[in-house]
């Protein structure tokens, strides 16, 4: 049991080896150039975005560029104001240069063609209003200039010309998960979009993490670090992809080494599993019948002659082949056994067993079915006359070898016989009652 177990788990780890290299070449390639289509489509994505938060400032300040753009689609936008106190409220013109954008967009009828059609926002800190796309109640844009807030998520106001990128943060109006691309359009209004996760399916396995600039890491960038989120940090990436999508800000992908041999891990560790599940049960169940023949083999085999014993009769009841069976029966064994001992005895069966050994072929079979008997199955023996002259040769080996020992010069060894033909599927129990009677015939003449 345990050697099929050791030698089951020592064949999973070879084909698993085998299979994970062989399935790495074949899915592995294909596996890596999606992904990476993926990630540049992502990164486009987020540097067209920008592309157009800047065609949107200066489309604003100069009316005259409508033709040149992509905003040329009817879609409103609304101008929404946070609750104030009375005397913290500021005057009409602060407000002037929001509502500015805001008729210079309508009047070209915005909307444009990347992602951030329905999550652009243009900020006026100062009024503590925006622009979006949709009419926000007053509770609502207080919560998004509240100051605490700001410096928590970092999308407090930016410097002129200048882009920031928040940290990961739920949305207070939708309650996704995002973060906030913005850039600083002068003193007090900054225009940005919110890239909202679940609006990419590439960002479902995915976890951002945003990195602002530190300069005691002499990073001067923000990076926006994309890692997969079913892999650990700790191991080897088997690639790593960079993107300048706009200036001061950086994308990072890592593809984790087990990424790409994601699914040549799970295909070769299921058919290893398999393999190896298979070759313990071939094998186990090889050693069970090997050691259960063998078993049987002992059990039929006689300790004093090692000839076979009774039990082969047990197990093979019927002839499988057409021969001769001899019966022979030994002569003056008693008389040895009463006059020179046991040990003398079992030394003239053993004699008798040798000899007979010695004379009949591999494909022959001599059995001792009780003391001094035995039973000879000389198979594809075409006639009882060349059965007659096995025997006798048996008879003549007896005579030679029993002149070299001493106790059987007085006490001549020998022995009767039977011969009866047999055929295939003729039952053994009815053959030997046939031999016995032409042996006891022999015996009495």
């Amino acid at each position: 049991m345990l050697h099929s177990i050791y030698f089951a788990v020592r064949m999973f780890i070879v084909s698993f080896v085998v299979l994970t290299v062989m399935f790495h070449y074949i899915f592995s390639a294909s596996t890596l150039e999606d992904e990476q289509s993926a990630i540049h489509q992502t990164m486009n994505d987020l540097s067209d975005a920008l592309l157009e938060l800047s065609n949107i400032i200066v489309i604003a300040e100069n009316e005259e560029l409508a033709s040149s753009t992509s905003l040329n689609k009817r879609s409103y936008i609304y101008m929404s104001k946070a609750e104030v106190e009375p005397e913290t409220s500021t005057d009409a013109g602060t407000v002037d240069l929001l509502s500015q954008y805001k008729n210079a967009l309508d009047r070209l009828g915005f909307i444009t063609t990347s992602s951030i059609s329905g999550n652009f926002m243009i900020k006026d800190w100062q009024a503590h209003s925006v622009l979006y796309r949709r009419k926000l109640e007053p509770s609502v844009v207080s919560t998004i200039f509240d100051s605490t807030r700001c410096r928590e998520l970092n999308i407090c106001k930016t410097k002129v010309n200048k882009y920031r990128v928040s940290y990961m943060h739920e949305d207070a109006l939708s309650g996704n998960k995002l973060f906030t691309i913005f850039k600083g359009v002068n003193e007090h209004i900054d225009i940005g979009f919110n890239v909202h996760l679940n609006s990419n399916s590439y960002y479902d396995d995915k976890n951002i993490s945003i990195m602002p600039p530190n300069t005691k890491k002499n990073q001067k960038n923000y990076v926006i670090s994309v890692k997969y989120a079913d892999y650990p940090d700790s191991l080897l990436f088997y690639r790593s992809e960079y993107a300048d999508i706009a200036d001061g800000i950086i994308v990072i992908v890592q593809i984790p080494f087990l990424y790409v041999l994601d699914i040549p891990l799970k295909f070769s560790g299921i058919l290893s599993f398999f393999i190896a599940i298979s070759i313990f049960y071939f094998h186990f169940i090889q050693r069970i019948t090997c050691e259960s023949e063998l078993h049987k083999e002992k059990s039929m085999i006689d300790t004093l002659t090692k000839a076979y014993n009774r039990r082969y009769f047990d197990y093979y009841s019927e002839a499988t082949s057409s021969g001769v069976l001899a019966v022979i029966d030994g002569n003056k064994i008693k008389e040895i056994n009463d006059t020179l001992g046991h040990s003398a005895g079992d030394s003239a069966i053993k004699l008798l067993a040798s000899s007979a050994q010695e004379i009949i072929r591999d494909e022959d079979y001599l059995i001792r079915s009780g003391g001094d008997e035995f039973v000879i199955l000389l198979n594809d023996c075409p006639t009882i006359e060349i059965a007659t002259e096995i025997i006798e040769k048996i008879q003549n080996r007896i005579i030679q070898k029993s002149k070299y020992k001493k106790e059987f010069r007085e006490h001549k060894i020998s022995f009767a016989y039977g011969l009866t033909p047999y055929s295939e599927g003729d039952l053994y129990d009815e053959i030997i009652e046939m031999a016995d009677f032409y042996m006891y015939e022999n015996k009495n003449k």
